[in-house]
């Protein structure tokens, strides 16, 4: 295992005890190479799935900085430079012992992905000790990947870690809402007999006595990074729904993690284009998430959408304009072949245009079997489907769905991204909700056999 090194910050801090509100202000300059003209200094902030921007600054002549507004909000932090990659350092705020004004030196060193103590209080220490093992921990797994022995140690290892935090510094954010998401049980490793049967228990133990009934679980990255690993195992296992009600059993004490939890889940089985672990889902958790004010409206539209489009309901009718403006009804299309694709594309999509090839030599293929397509645009602007088409000429039918018919189109057909792939039959039926571009060759393959 990789030794912990401690780095903490070369700072000035000062504990403001007339501070009525529990907050933090950050100010410092950077020493390191000269930043160039323009160049930003970013303070961000992760919220559920993603870093969030708190604000942005140019450097000053001498790069010294002053952020305006205080942190006030406990959870994982970072700064990073703009333009150069992993020109960053991430850090951890806790509003219960962290307050007053901190003057931050930075240099290329602490701005290269490392993990800050941005004091010496309990929180800072237990923060930068498990994140460290942490990063060492994940770096290991995403170069290994989960099916190798040194990945099982590590992760046994960052286990006892967090255990340990945990009772080291109990009152801490670190130990409350980021080391349960690193912790086995402790003799998990003890009752397995080979590799597979390690990984599998590893797997289902995760997670395994966490209640997420706190939104504070979803102010650090750890938890989408566990989650996405627990996905590719269950991915690779096909069993999805596995994978579904272990995870959102963790949410059902609180609304916002539940709707997190449901709105994650919902991206992977639409990112994979997995039909069956998408109509788990559901089937079995749409019906109360939906009620759940805490989701976004699009996703909301998206689960009406998909259930619009199940596999062995009719596909709504089409009649949209092609170039030269005349109509062309879906309809039409699908009752003169066995099997259309619906797709929707973007000119400005490089997965299209990526996808465009690999389409025409299909359509070649299995043209005189009955295979069609009928390719629908969803540029917002109608002239750049138009000037992109003066390029490109296609064998199928090539039609345009106007921007300001989209609101409720959103709710009948689901097209998360660009390139969407529905397949329907003769009949009109839908064979297949959502189509991943790699997989339809064998599709194809298995229905004209």
């Amino acid at each position: 295992m990789k030794p912990w090194l401690p780095l903490f910050l070369s700072l000035v801090y000062f504990a403001t005890s007339t501070c009525s509100h529990a907050q933090l202000l950050l100010s410092g300059s950077y020493s390191g190479k000269n930043p160039e003209a323009n160049t930003t200094l970013i303070l961000e902030f992760w919220e559920e799935d993603s870093w969030k921007n708190f604000e942005s600054l140019p450097f000053a002549n001498n790069g010294t900085f002053n952020f305006s507004k205080p942190l006030i909000k406990s959870g994982q932090y970072r700064l990073r430079i703009s333009g150069p990659p992993n020109k960053q350092a991430h850090f951890l705020f806790n509003k219960e012992i962290q307050k007053g004004s901190l003057n931050i030196l930075l240099n290329d060193q602490v701005l290269n992905g490392s993990v800050l103590a941005i004091d010496q209080t309990e929180e800072s220490i237990a923060y930068q000790e498990i994140m460290t093992e942490a990063e060492y921990f994940w770096k290991l797994r995403d170069s290994l990947k989960y099916k190798h022995p040194l990945v099982i140690e590590s992760e046994l290892a960052l286990s006892k870690t967090a255990s340990r935090i945990s009772h080291a510094y109990p009152k801490t954010f670190t130990a409350q809402f980021i080391c349960p998401l690193l912790h086995c049980p402790a003799d998990i490793g003890s009752n397995v007999a080979n590799l597979d049967d390690s990984i599998e228990a590893i797997a289902k133990a995760r997670f395994q006595n966490n209640q997420w009934n706190d939104s504070r679980f979803l102010r650090s990255s750890v938890l989408v990074r566990q989650l996405n690993f627990d996905f590719y195992y269950y991915h690779d296992q096909n069993i999805a729904a596995d994978y579904i009600d272990s995870k959102m059993k963790m949410g059902l004490q609180n609304d916002t993690v539940e709707a997190f939890l449901f709105r994650f889940i919902l991206d992977k089985m639409v990112d994979y284009k997995h039909e069956q672990g998408l109509e788990y889902l559901l089937t079995w958790y749409a019906s109360d998430c939906t009620e759940n004010n805490q989701l976004a409206d699009a996703t909301k539209n998206l689960i009406t959408a998909l259930e619009h489009c199940a596999p062995g309901k009719k596909i709504e009718s089409l009649i949209l304009p092609n170039l030269e403006g005349t109509r062309v009804p879906l309809e039409k299309i699908y009752q003169q072949s066995e099997f259309t694709a619906i797709l929707f594309w973007r000119s400005s999509c490089n997965h299209c245009r990526e996808f465009e090839p690999e389409l025409e030599k299909l359509y070649e293929k299995y043209r005189s079997k009955g295979f069609s397509v009928y390719a629908i645009n969803v540029d917002k602007e109608e002239q750049a489907w138009r000037n992109f088409c003066s390029q490109h000429s296609y064998p199928w039918p090539n039609v345009f769905l106007a921007y300001d018919s989209r609101k409720d189109f959103s709710k009948r057909f689901p097209v998360p991204s660009t390139p969407t792939l529905i397949a329907v039959d003769k009949e009109g039926k839908i064979i297949h909700r959502l189509i991943m571009r790699s997989k339809l060759e064998d599709i194809l393959e298995d229905f004209f056999k």
